[in-house]
Order: structure tokens, then C-alpha cells, then sequence
């Protein structure tokens, strides 16, 4: 799961040679409504995720395909990063991941250093009452404090990361300096996906997934906490609901359910 701006860009330049090629695709694509901020310097930041159980479909997108939404933080190059969030594969309850890279290298999942004192854990299914609850959503939070960056989930602490996992290899990531908070669909075998978004509905409605009350904690430069809201590919269908400054809502259901297509998209597909 990399979540660089040259994964976008790879997954847009493929689903448009689409257009000329064979559907056929074997590498991950990826497709995003993201909420960001750059240009920071804070110790943390926070965000509710309403936490969705949106349809996967294995047999057309991959054993590996999955549904995400997350917050992420990254140093000013983006060579290092933290991201929390939850994970929907096409055979499991959605479940609380962590994930973090140095010096770009993915360092894979769920790798932080249990908190001993909450049971919740790092890769745990997340609760069945927090699944599809709008009112009360569950908060996430990455932050450094004193020599860690710590993860919590619903208001406890659940794990940390020494800052030596970085300062090993060469590199200084005590700071926040950019932040994004994201819905993901990740296909393995094809750019044309199935699967939902968020919980599939679009933006527009009222009950749609949401990304909000998005905080920074510890700033000491850079414009207050705000979301600049963006959907990749475009022409696609990925809707997003700007809410306030903070708060946004989204939703896809895939290639399946492109009602208006436009000039720059692919049409609906069959085998859904």
C-alpha cells in the first residue's frame, strides 16, 4: 500500500492507455478522495473516520484488494511517513492498521511497539458497534512525543514507534509536515475496479462515509488545520461533499456504478 504521489500518477497514466490497450492489468492501481495539508510544522494530528464495511471483490480486483480510509503524516520530503486507519479486505470485518516508511522504503504493517496497558492492538478487527456508526465515529491520531510517535484509536494509545526506526538509517522524522486523511480502493488485477469506497454511497448524501473534525496538534508553523479536497483519478465517479474546512464526505462503487461517465472516463464495466 504506497500512498506517493507517483502512485497516483501511475495509476492515472494506466487507466487512461486504457483507452487503447487491453484491460488487463497486473500491477496495483489505486484510486483516492483525499483531504490534505502541506507546508506544516506540528507534533501531531487527528482526524474521525467513520468506519465502513464497503463490498471487496476478490474474484475481479485481486486477493489483495481492499478498502481503506486513513490518516497519514509525512516528512517534508515524504520519505518518511505514519498511516492509521482501517482496512476492508473481500473476507474480513474491517480492521485498525498502522503503517509507516524510512527513508521511502514500506516497512509493512502493524510493525509499532504494542502499549502494553490497552488490549487493542495494532491489526485487531475493529469493533462491530463502531462499523457504519455516523453520530460517534472512532478518532485516529499520530504524534510525537519525547523520543516516540504514538498511535491512538478511540482516545487510547494502542502503539508506538521509537524515533531510532529512523534515526538508524540516516533520517529525522520528529515533525508533521504534511497530512493527508483518505478513502483508498486498491485493485491487484485490474484498474477498472468493483469495489466501494467508503460505504458506497455518494458523497451527496447525508449518511455517506465521512473524514472530519481534522485537528493538528503541537503547530508551530503553517496555516491552521484545513483540508484542501481532491479526488485521483478524476472523471471516475469518486465523489467528495466538502462539509467545512475540516470535514468531508465521500464515496465510489466502483466501475460498476458510473451512472454519467465522462469524456475522460471508462464506461461502466460488466463482470461486477
Amino acid at each position: 500500500m504506497r500512498k506517493k504521489f507517483s502512485a497516483l500518477l501511475i495509476s492515472l497514466g494506466v487507466i487512461v492507455s486504457l483507452g487503447l490497450a487491453s484491460p488487463a492489468f497486473a500491477v496495483m492501481t489505486y484510486h483516492y478522495a483525499i483531504g490534505e495539508q502541506f507546508d506544516l510544522v506540528a507534533d501531531g494530528a487527528a482526524v474521525n473516520l467513520t468506519v465502513e464495511a464497503p463490498h471487496v471483490n476478490a474474484a475481479h480486483d485481486g486477493a489483495n484488494a481492499h478498502s481503506i480510509a486513513e490518516l497519514a503524516v509525512f516528512s517534508a520530503d515524504r520519505k518518511n511517513r505514519i498511516e492509521a486507519g482501517w482496512r476492508k479486505s473481500a473476507t474480513a470485518a474491517p480492521t485498525f492498521f498502522v503503517y509507516h516508511a524510512v527513508n521511502n522504503v514500506p516497512m509493512g504493517y502493524n510493525l509499532c511497539t504494542d502499549y502494553a496497558a490497552e488490549p487493542f492492538n495494532a491489526g485487531n478487527t475493529i469493533p462491530a458497534a463502531m462499523v457504519g456508526n455516523k453520530t460517534t465515529p472512532p478518532r485516529f491520531q499520530i504524534v510525537h512525543s519525547g523520543t516516540n510517535w504514538w498511535i491512538a484509536f478511540n482516545a487510547k494509545w494502542v502503539c508506538h514507534f521509537p524515533d531510532t526506526v529512523w534515526t538508524s538509517a540516516g533520517q529525522t522524522f520528529t515533525k508533521v509536515n504534511q497530512v493527508q486523511a483518505y478513502g483508498e480502493y486498491a485493485s491487484t488485477t485490474t484498474a477498472t475496479p468493483c469495489g466501494d469506497m467508503g460505504d458506497g454511497q455518494d458523497a451527496s448524501s447525508g449518511t455517506s462515509a465521512r473524514i472530519g473534525s481534522y485537528s493538528l496538534q503541537g503547530q508551530t508553523a503553517g496555516s491552521p488545520a484545513a483540508f484542501s479536497v481532491r479526488v485521483a483519478p478524476t472523471g471516475v465517479g469518486i465523489t467528495t461533499s466538502i462539509q467545512s474546512t475540516t470535514t468531508f464526505r465521500y464515496g465510489w462503487k466502483g466501475y460498476k456504478d458510473n451512472p454519467s461517465p465522462t469524456a475522460d472516463s471508462l464506461p461502466g464495466i460488466t463482470g461486477c
